[in-house]
């Protein structure tokens, strides 16, 4: 594992070809409560940058909200991938970054979902 400043990377190598197919269509997988963001090394730049193309940030989050609490609720909205990245510190910030595969799936979540979590309207 490689430590950069608030980040860590780890290098998984799969005997299997096979295996790693998943991570085509399967953008961030979770470790405990948080979700770690995949970047396989075999895929071409140009997939890479369509896995970043289409973002919705969602702000508001509850203090300390991890990944995983969210799972539920980005479900629904066809996310390939979410992030909630950590301050400085170490803590959740109070918003989450949502991928999407296309410009559709972002136009759909963003006026087809009322994102709430804990009673508390997200935006």
């Amino acid at each position: 594992m490689v430590k950069q400043p608030n980040q860590f990377h780890a290098y998984i190598v799969y005997k299997n070809t096979e295996d790693v197919k998943f991570f085509e269509t399967h953008w961030s997988i979770f470790i405990l409560n948080h979700a770690i963001q995949t970047d396989p090394i075999y895929l071409s730049e140009e997939f890479k940058q369509q896995c970043t193309e289409y973002i919705l940030k969602l702000s508001g989050l509850p203090n300390n909200t991890l990944a995983r609490n969210l799972l539920d609720l980005l479900k629904t909205c066809n996310a390939h991938a979410y992030i909630i990245p950590n301050d400085r510190f170490g803590t959740p910030m109070r918003h989450a970054f949502i991928y999407f595969a296309s410009e559709d799936d972002v136009i759909v979540a963003n006026t087809g979902h009322d994102f709430v979590y804990k009673n508390q309207q997200l935006f």
